[in-house]
């Protein structure tokens, strides 16, 4: 693992998400190496030509920036972690996250962290001291072997329910967020049926086959799992009828859920041939 420590130009960035109003990424790059990731495509990732999963950029200048730029603005909620994992293994030597949640938590600033990592039990006393704070812990598998093929090195299921009920005992407000959902890849029911007695939110979003490498997936796909599944997935993305199909299949499943058990899920679905816009909401 290559690891550069770097000093930022800026920390706080204004989003069109509307979880919040500015983003934080205390880090570029990632160990988890998941295969699907969107920030593979980032301008500044590619230039680097280094294999995905093997590098990862310390902004060591996090907290000092975070401390100087909040200042005289008017910021309600930020979100933590939109194009990077904000508490991969080396979190435990630089505390950048820590030291954003403290500077937050400090100047009365609510932040909603979006995770896959077990890492964060480390700071849930931190997250549970301001109410307003969210995390949107992301479960989007039902097996462990499926999630070893597009998340190699991510925590495991296991940690993540563990760590569902660590949450609900301290009270935080959480969301399961599966994410992103590949057509016949994941079984809803099996990740809702995980997860249900420690949320009352759940987020289910589809995979963006404009923004992603979706050629770098349909090899994973080719070599690890059946040819049939492979073939299914390309018929729904051959046309915007039979995206839409697909989709109206998936709000009946979510609304018989949604009927039984009464809790908020909510589906996101990115147009089939274009890149996120505004209009997209987590709500």
């Amino acid at each position: 693992m290559k690891i550069n420590l770097i000093k930022a130009e800026r920390i706080l960035s204004p989003t069109q998400i509307s979880l919040a109003q500015y983003t934080i990424n205390p880090y570029r790059g990632c160990p988890f190496g998941c295969i699907y990731c969107y920030a593979q495509q980032n301008k500044a990732i590619k230039k680097k030509e280094l294999t995905w999963g093997e590098f990862i950029d310390v902004k060591i200048n996090c907290v000092e920036l975070l401390k100087k730029e909040i200042c005289g603005k008017n910021i309600k909620m930020v979100l933590l972690g939109s194009t990077v994992e904000c508490y991969p293994p080396q979190e435990n030597k630089f505390m950048l996250t820590k030291g954003v949640i403290e500077t937050l938590n400090s100047n009365d600033i609510a932040v909603t962290i979006l995770t896959k990592s077990a890492l964060i039990k480390r700071d849930l006393t931190l997250l549970s001291k301001f109410k307003q704070n969210k995390i949107y812990l992301t479960v989007n598998f039902d097996s462990e072997d499926t999630k070893r093929i597009f998340e190699p090195q991510s925590s495991s299921l296991r940690q993540r329910i563990l760590l569902l009920k660590e949450i609900q005992n301290y009270g935080i407000s959480c969301r399961v967020h599966i994410s992103p959902l590949i057509p016949f890849i994941q079984n809803i029911s099996e990740i809702y049926s995980m997860v249900e007695k420690y949320t009352n939110e759940i987020s289910i979003e589809l995979y963006n086959f404009k923004m992603g490498n979706w050629i770098e997936i349909k090899e994973i796909i080719r070599k690890n799992l059946e040819v049939e599944i492979l073939n299914k997935i390309e018929d729904v993305i051959s046309c915007d009828k039979n995206y839409e199909e697909f989709v109206e299949e998936l709000q009946k499943q979510i609304k018989k859920l949604v009927e039984i058990s009464g809790k908020k899920i909510v589906l996101i679905v990115p147009a089939l041939k274009d890149f996120y816009s505004s209009g997209v909401s987590y709500e």
